[in-house]
């Protein structure tokens, strides 16, 4: 009888450590999955020194990853966003835009637009809509380009076109476009085949 008493609480007792650690796993996924959308240190630190910078999130099988120089690799079919963290000084103008491994020029932002649209304001600001990619395998490079007047979009995509065709080792160097005063920041993605099962 003792011994049947016994093995009720230590069944209780690992239960019960067992729901514990399962919470606990769930909180840190839940922190964790929370922690790329909200305003961090980062983005605090980058307003203090009037820094800027442009974010890029993949939504990779409902989960939302923020890329960066460590992870790059994306794949057809996943969702991109864009966040800008920062404006630099004077420079109210913005246009999204891209180049990729086949020479193709891309402009997000403002889709379909003309010119360069006005930031709403300083902070952070998501860039409206996501982009779905397509089946465009190697280098991507993505900029967002400010300016104190609204660039011709059609100046900026002859830029990416040159850039295109220089070649894949040009757009992963390439830093900035040869866009006249202007501040830019870009990041570089590798759009790869998406592995077997």
């Amino acid at each position: 009888m003792m011994a049947g008493l016994l093995a009720k609480r230590t069944v209780s007792r690992t239960t019960r450590f067992g729901l514990l650690v399962a919470a606990l796993v769930a909180l840190s996924c839940f922190v964790v999955w929370l922690r790329p959308w909200t305003s961090g240190e980062h983005e605090r630190e980058l307003q203090a020194k009037g820094g800027f910078e442009l974010l890029v999130y993949a939504r990779k099988q409902q989960h939302v990853t923020l890329l960066d120089r460590f992870n790059r690799v994306v794949y057809p079919g996943e969702e991109i966003r864009f966040i800008l963290a920062g404006v630099p000084e004077g420079h109210a103008y913005v246009l999204v835009a891209s180049v990729d491994a086949a020479g193709r020029a891309t402009v997000y932002f403002p889709y379909g637009g003309t010119g360069s649209a006005p930031l709403p304001g300083p902070g952070r600001w998501e860039v409206p809509g996501s982009i779905v990619l397509d089946e465009t395998l190697g280098p991507e490079r993505v900029f967002a380009i400010f300016s104190e007047r609204p660039l011709a979009a059609a100046d900026v995509v002859l830029a990416l076109v040159r850039l295109g065709r220089a070649g894949k080792n040009a757009i992963r160097d390439a830093r900035t476009l040869d866009v006249p005063d202007t501040e830019q920041r870009s990041f570089l993605m590798f759009k790869q085949a998406r592995p077997g099962p």
